[in-house]
C-alpha cells in the first residue's frame, strides 16, 4: 500500500488497486457493499473506457483499511481531470468498518482531490464532509427479499400479480445467458432498440463484451433472456454483491409488450435471488421526472428511496445539467428515436466515455 497523500495524526491515507487484498475484505466485511465496489465493475469501466481505477483508502493498521472508496479517473479536453466514484454506476458509497474510519475518510476527500491536483469530485453516494455538496439527483427502489419467493410475491401490487399470471399463460420461457454472444449479440440487439425508443445513444458493443469477460464470466453476476416461441423479447443483466442484486441492464421489444415479457423477466430475477439467498434486489436508478418508471417499480413491492450525490470543486451536484432535459438534448433524442440504429452505436462509440 502506496501513500499518495499528506498523512493526518495516526491515519494513513492512500490508494491501493482494486484487487488488493485489504480492498477485497473490506467489501466482503461490509453491509452496504454492492456490485460496483468489486473491482470485477472497476475493470470492465476501465477496460471499455481507458478510465485509470485505483481506491482511496483510510488504514491505521498495517495491510488493512478501515474505510474505502473506489474512483476512476477521468480526462477529457473540456472537464479535464475528475475522479467519480463510480461512472455510470446508479450509487457507490463509501465503505467502512467503523464511522469513525468513515468520517476520516470523509474529512480527507476535497484536500486530497486538490493535492492530487484534479479538477473535480463526484461521488454517487451521499458523503458529508469539508468542501463536500450534496444534492439529489434521482431515486432507487429496494425490494427485501426472503428465501421464500412465495412470500415476496405476495407484496406485489394485485395489478403486477395479474400481469404475472396473464404472462405466465403465454408461450414464454426464461433461460440464463451461457456465453458471451448471449450478451453481445442477443441482449445488446434488444437493448440497442430499446436505448433508440428512449433516444439516447446505446452504449458501444466492446462494454458489452467486456462486462461478459471480466464481469459475469468472473461471478459479478448474470443475465436472463425471455423468449416467445424462441424469439428474444426480453433480456437483464442483473450484478450481484453478497446479500445483494442489482436490476443494472434491461431491454426489450416493445411489439410484445402485451406479452408481459418484462414482468417475466423481473419475477424470475427476483425468485433466482430468493432461492439464491439474497436479501436485498436493487432495481436501479429511475429519474425523478420518470413517474410511470417509478410507479411500475413501485408495484414490485419496493420501497422508493432518494440518490443522494456528492461533489467537490464545481457546480454543486444537484444542479448538474442533464442533457437530455435540455433544447438540444430533446431535439438529439427525437432525431435518435427517428434515426437508423447505427447512428446510436456510432454516437454510443465515439461519445459515451465522455458522458462519465
Amino acid at each position: 500500500m502506496e501513500a499518495v497523500f499528506s498523512a493526518k495524526p495516526a491515519t494513513f491515507w492512500g490508494s491501493v488497486e482494486p484487487g488488493d487484498k485489504a480492498w477485497l475484505r473490506l467489501i466482503e466485511q461490509s453491509a452496504d457493499a454492492l456490485p460496483f465496489h468489486r473491482p470485477e465493475w472497476l475493470e470492465v469501466l476501465s477496460s471499455s473506457y481507458g478510465f485509470r481505477p485505483f481506491v482511496l483508502g483510510v488504514s491505521e493498521v498495517p495491510g488493512e483499511l478501515e474505510a474505502g472508496l473506489p474512483l476512476l479517473e477521468v480526462k477529457d479536453p473540456i472537464r479535464g481531470r475528475r475522479w467519480v466514484a463510480l461512472p455510470f454506476t446508479d450509487r457507490c458509497p463509501p465503505l467502512q468498518s467503523s464511522s469513525a474510519a468513515g468520517e476520516q475518510l470523509a474529512a480527507g476527500l476535497d484536500e486530497a482531490r486538490r493535492e492530487a491536483g484534479v479538477r473535480r469530485l463526484d461521488v454517487r453516494a451521499r458523503v458529508k464532509g469539508p468542501g463536500l455538496a450534496t444534492g439529489m439527483a434521482a431515486v432507487t427502489h429496494l425490494l427485501g427479499l426472503t428465501r421464500d419467493y412465495e412470500a415476496v410475491e405476495r407484496s406485489f401490487s394485485s395489478s403486477t400479480r395479474r400481469n404475472l399470471r396473464k404472462a405466465q399463460r403465454e408461450d414464454l420461457s426464461v433461460r440464463s445467458a451461457d456465453s458471451e454472444d448471449d450478451l453481445v449479440r442477443v441482449f445488446y440487439d434488444l437493448h440497442e432498440r430499446t436505448r433508440r425508443r428512449l433516444g439516447v445513444p446505446v452504449q458501444p458493443r466492446r462494454f458489452f463484451r467486456e462486462l461478459w469477460r471480466q464481469g459475469l464470466e468472473r461471478g459479478l453476476g448474470h443475465a436472463l433472456i425471455v423468449l416467445h416461441s424462441g424469439r428474444p423479447v426480453a433480456a437483464g443483466v442483473f450484478l450481484v454483491c453478497g446479500k445483494t442484486v442489482v436490476y443494472k441492464f434491461g431491454a426489450s421489444d416493445a411489439r410484445s409488450w402485451e406479452l408481459r415479457p418484462n414482468n417475466v423477466l423481473l419475477a424470475e430475477a427476483i425468485r433466482y435471488a430468493c432461492e439464491s439467498g439474497a436479501e436485498m434486489f436493487d432495481f436501479g436508478r429511475s429519474d425523478l421526472p420518470d413517474s410511470g418508471l417509478r410507479r411500475f417499480k413501485t408495484s414490485w413491492g419496493a420501497v422508493e428511496e432518494p440518490l443522494v450525490y456528492t461533489s467537490a470543486g464545481g457546480r454543486s451536484a444537484e444542479t448538474q445539467p442533464r442533457l437530455a432535459a435540455s433544447v438540444p438534448g430533446r431535439a438529439a433524442s427525437a432525431m435518435l428515436r427517428r434515426a437508423p440504429l447505427w447512428v446510436g452505436r456510432a454516437l454510443g462509440s465515439a461519445m459515451y466515455r465522455y458522458a462519465a
